[in-house]
């Protein structure tokens, strides 16, 4: 009969005198890459924290897309980056070219006549992760790519700069003509210099977007001290450009973590998250909406620290993008949603460790927003003083509310500007909603959260 055994692992085997030293290491050395991963190494990249690894990355992965677009008939690549290894890129940005954008490490451009290319950057996991505040060196998780670079610009055919971007102008400048490129990134982040002139990852013009775990850092990198308490200024700084609206119906992140930045994540239309983390930065989620109505964007968990703006919107009064948070978490005094032109339609359910109970919020009348903090649990509420007749008053419990009202004499009651054809009795107040009493007499009034 024969006896099962556990097999020994490797390291444990060498330490037990089971293989020598040199055994193992030939044994590990001896494992087959899969043909599809592509090492930079094996194009000339050190990983040192110190050499320029940017030609060789960028060797790496033009030889990675030949071999999938080619003979392979694979249409599927990785680039492997190894976990702990800093990949510094000091070079300047490639203006055009055949990526046609403006970015260190320039992702391809792929025809859309032919297949879609899916190219996965992948390193270690935990790329997500923050430097704990009692930290005194900056933070490297998972595989970095670190970007030297200051004092840039945006340039006005190519487009603002990238540390690695997809297109952005010539073919792909405008509307829904895309890269057919599936950018897939697992393991990876990228850290520049703190309140840094540069998109650490810029998809905009990649067809797809799925970032599985990810982080964008803007602190001095693993030689210095992170800035840990300074919101940045330089409006070009951004962790995420994700595919833009009327990408090709794919928008995705698992988890995602910016600091330092002055945008964390740039949300395309169909964007869902799972979780996405900004600390120190001027502004977490930003959306750009034009004239039209989007397919919007989901979020299951956003923890937005110490922003100026939790929730922003660039656009115009004529579009409407459809907007789902499940949690924003935040802790911050200012802006938490930021919405002037009323784009954002849909829910947010919100809450915040600061203690003032009440969102600080611009615009946003046509997005429901609900408050989870104690100020705004449901049942009976200290009901606010009466306004003038023709006043309107602002539910800011930042929930649904029933509002009674009783005596004096009311002419009309009024809620979100329609009248109700009531002049007492019980009404219902949408959160963010006003409520308009029209009288001669003061009636009093009760409210109750829903």
């Amino acid at each position: 009969m024969s006896t099962y055994r556990e097999p020994v692992p490797a390291a444990q085997a060498a330490a037990a005198g089971l293989v020598t030293t040199a055994q193992l290491t030939a044994a590990i050395d001896a494992i087959p890459a899969n043909e599809w991963e592509f090492r930079p190494e094996d194009y000339g990249a050190v990983g040192d924290n110190s050499t320029d690894d940017t030609a060789a990355i960028n060797l790496c992965i033009a030889a990675a897309v030949a071999w999938a677009t080619g003979a392979s008939g694979n249409y599927y690549c990785e680039i492997v980056f190894s976990p702990g290894k800093t990949y510094v890129v000091s070079s300047a940005t490639t203006k055009g070219g055949a990526g046609q954008g403006n970015a260190q490490i320039p992702l391809p451009a792929i025809a859309t006549t032919g297949k879609k290319l899916t190219l996965v950057l992948r390193g270690g996991k935990g790329s997500d992760t923050f430097a704990h505040w009692e930290q005194t060196v900056g933070q490297v998780a998972g595989a970095t790519i670190r970007t030297t670079l200051t004092g840039l610009s945006a340039d006005g055919t190519w487009g603002a700069p990238s540390v690695v971007g997809g297109p952005t102008a010539g073919d792909f400048s405008g509307g829904n003509a895309f890269s057919n490129l599936r950018i897939v990134v697992d393991g990876v982040n990228v850290v520049a210099p703190f309140d840094p002139g540069i998109i650490a990852w810029d998809f905009l013009k990649c067809a797809h977007t799925h970032v599985i775990n990810a982080g964008a850092f803007g602190n001095a990198g693993p030689a210095g001290s992170p800035a840990l308490t300074t919101i940045p200024t330089n409006t070009l700084g951004m962790g995420l450009r994700a595919s833009q609206n009327l990408n090709n119906a794919e928008c995705f992140v698992g988890v995602f973590s910016c600091e330092g930045f002055y945008y964390g994540v740039q949300m395309g239309e169909h964007f869902t998250a799972l979780r996405i983390n900004c600390i120190y930065v001027n502004t977490g989620l930003l959306t750009g909406v034009g004239g039209g109505i989007y397919h919007g964007g989901t979020i299951q968990y956003a923890c937005v620290e110490q922003c100026v703006d939790a929730v922003a919107s660039l656009g115009n009064n004529a579009g409407t993008w459809p907007l789902a948070i499940d949690y924003l978490d935040t802790e911050m005094t200012t802006n938490v949603i930021n919405d002037p032109f009323n784009n954002y339609t849909g829910q947010v359910f919100w809450s915040d460790t600061t203690g003032s109970g009440l969102p600080v919020v611009t615009g946003a009348t046509r997005l429901r927003l609900y408050s989870m903090n104690p100020s705004g649990n449901p049942g009976a509420k200290t009901a606010p003083s009466v306004p003038a007749t023709t006043v309107a008053h602002t539910n800011a419990f930042w929930r649904d509310c029933v509002v009674t009202v009783t005596g004096g004499t009311v002419t009309a009651i009024a809620v979100d500007g329609q009248t109700t054809g009531l002049t007492s009795g019980t009404v219902i107040v949408p959160t963010g909603k006003t409520i308009t009493l029209t009288y001669s007499d003061a009636p009093t009034w009760k409210w109750w959260a829903l």
